[in-house]
């Protein structure tokens, strides 16, 4: 141990930087676990705050939301205590030239998942072309009574309400009613999500039941994010 401590001091140069070179790595693995994590909740935040136990989508769509387009037969063999949810990615923007990528999510707003949805600011209206938006919507400039013009089409969306912690596939959300989107995708259902998990017999033919933890490691590039962050932790 003498001699040890004799030697570092002897070497005070190079044992600075061995003590420099595991400091900086250090802090660089908890740059990048920050990151990751940060990544991750923004994919799978607006998952979370539904507070559901399991969703029922198509069998071919490999659990992927944007994949999955459920049949009208389906979705009525279905238990009717379930929220169906219509999904639609696009680019909207504001009168005065404010731009966002986002997810429309079209559901009723007599369901569970519209029901726990909490406000910051604002109402929660969907009614008549209206929509209650993700709050980085307000973080980037958009104010209660802006309209959002939906790309590649006539819709306009007035925001009434802001709610927090609305993000899917690290995009904000914009939740609407059924009547909304259906010009921009005639209102097909992507998938219904339920706060208990079905018995098998009540799963239609086509259709496949996963948890909401197995459906978030289906959303895009989310498994990519955990996977960075194990490998962190590893190391």
């Amino acid at each position: 141990m003498f001699l040890a401590i004799k030697e570092m001091l002897h070497e005070k140069l190079r044992y600075s930087l061995i003590v420099a070179l595991i400091f900086l790595v250090s802090y660089l693995l908890i740059i990048l676990t920050g990151l990751a994590t940060g990544l991750a909740n923004l994919n799978k935040a607006a998952i979370n705050e539904w507070d559901a136990s399991s969703i029922v989508l198509n069998s071919d769509s490999e659990g992927r939301l944007q994949q999955s387009f459920l049949s009208q037969d389906q979705v009525a063999s279905l238990p009717n205590n379930g929220t169906r949810i219509s999904q639609y990615s696009t680019l909207v923007k504001s009168e005065n030239g404010l731009k966002e990528n986002t997810q429309l999510i079209a559901l009723d707003s007599k369901s569970f998942i519209f029901k726990k949805l909490k406000i910051t600011s604002g109402s929660k209206n969907v009614r008549n072309n209206a929509g209650v938006v993700s709050d980085k919507f307000k973080r980037d400039g958009f104010k209660i009574g802006d309209h959002l013009l939906v790309a590649n089409s006539s819709l306009r969306i007035k925001i009434t309400g802001f709610t927090p912690r609305a993000t899917l596939s690290a995009l904000p959300v914009v939740y609407i009613s059924p009547d909304t989107i259906q010009s921009l995708n005639k209102g097909v259902t992507n998938a219904v999500v339920f706060k208990n998990t079905l018995n098998n017999s009540k799963i239609p033919k086509g259709t496949n039941q996963l948890s909401i933890g197995s459906f978030i490691n289906k959303v895009p590039g989310y498994s990519a994010q955990q996977l960075t962050f194990n490998l962190n932790s590893s190391l």
